[in-house]
């Protein structure tokens, strides 16, 4: 372990100092942990293995939240493409409405 605590640290995407706060130690003894001045106490080498079992919980759930975005977005978009013509023109306005403006077919205006 004495020589993964870096390696480990950066897989987690972890800072020193949150992986300090983690594992209830000084950010200073995950540094002297990575450069090799000391090795981790038996209590914070399970501590750290808790840690990297909790993490990649995190980013396993992450993973799978952002799967499931994806593919809602898949769907939404494949839903859009296979609508009928009649459900495409349901969802455009008509014409002679507010939003455009009124529509008299048939009408030609006076010319002076």
């Amino acid at each position: 372990m004495k020589n993964n605590v870096r390696r480990l640290r950066i897989a987690m995407g972890l800072r020193p100092s949150e992986l300090a706060q983690r594992l209830g130690v000084s950010e200073r003894s995950v540094y002297r942990w990575e450069a090799r001045e000391y090795d981790p106490s038996p209590m914070a080498q399970q501590k750290f293995r808790e840690v990297v079992h909790e993490r990649r919980i995190e980013v396993e759930q992450q993973r799978a939240d952002q799967r499931a975005a994806l593919r809602a977005n898949r769907e939404s978009s494949a839903q859009a493409q296979t609508q009928t013509p009649e459900q495409k023109d349901s969802a455009a306005p008509d014409e002679g409405t507010a939003e455009n403006g009124p529509v008299r077919r048939g009408f030609l205006p006076s010319i002076p």
